[in-house]
């Protein structure tokens, strides 16, 4: 497990940088729809048939890998840090339910193959699936990641910051350097700015003729 953290410690580390539990939660779900990809998120994996019959029980933490990303389905977090879907178009016992706070997940489907890369053996065939995961963790890079600025976001700093000079290096030592937000950004990143995306980002002020003083 060296180099990976479990949900819970990556919403603690979205607390310690100031996101609000909800907030943290919904940044990481928006990773797992968004930017993972098969693999990449790890537990420890248990299939059961609709008989309640056990047909793989991980007892270490393997990757978890996916035909069809589970997370694109899921709606808000909730104040509790749960989110969940459920099929009411085809059949409303075809669900999933997570909890990021604790690090699970389960889901109840017709079709384990739609969704998840697995071995169970064929001769198990059964109407439908109940899958478990325990201590989801992500790499620790993703977690800092997810925690921080994104590119967007940063823009939008950048828009907001009030004072008129256009130094990058001002920029940096005003305003990112001391929010914990910033995750990797290091001041290299503020100087690399392309200087034309700067100033559109941060325009000159107007420059008009001064005006003539009166006669006295």
């Amino acid at each position: 497990m060296d180099g990976y953290i479990s949900f819970p410690d990556i919403i603690l580390l979205g607390a310690q940088r100031g996101y609000s539990r909800q907030e943290a939660g919904s940044r990481l779900l928006d990773f797992l729809k968004n930017q993972c990809p098969s693999g990449r998120l790890q537990a420890m994996l248990k299939v059961l048939s609709d008989g309640g019959i056990v047909l793989r029980h991980d007892l270490a933490i393997r990757p978890v890998e996916w035909q069809n990303n589970p997370w694109e389905m899921f709606g808000l977090v909730s104040p509790d840090l749960e989110c969940s879907w459920q099929d009411h178009e085809e059949d409303p016992h075809e669900s999933m339910v997570a909890d990021l706070g604790a690090g699970t997940f389960s889901a109840y489907l017709l079709d384990l193959g739609d969704w998840f890369k697995h071995d169970v053996q064929l001769e198990h065939w059964t109407s439908s699936y109940a899958i478990e995961c325990h201590s989801l963790s992500l790499p620790i890079n993703d977690a800092h990641l997810i925690m921080s600025y994104s590119p967007s976001e940063l823009e939008d700093l950048i828009r907001k910051w009030p004072k008129p000079s256009r130094s990058r290096d001002l920029f940096w030592t005003d305003v990112l350097s001391k929010d914990p937000r910033r995750g990797t950004w290091g001041q290299d990143d503020i100087r690399k700015w392309p200087e034309e995306e700067w100033n559109i980002l941060r325009p000159a002020g107007k420059r008009g003729r001064p005006r003539a003083r009166k006669a006295q």
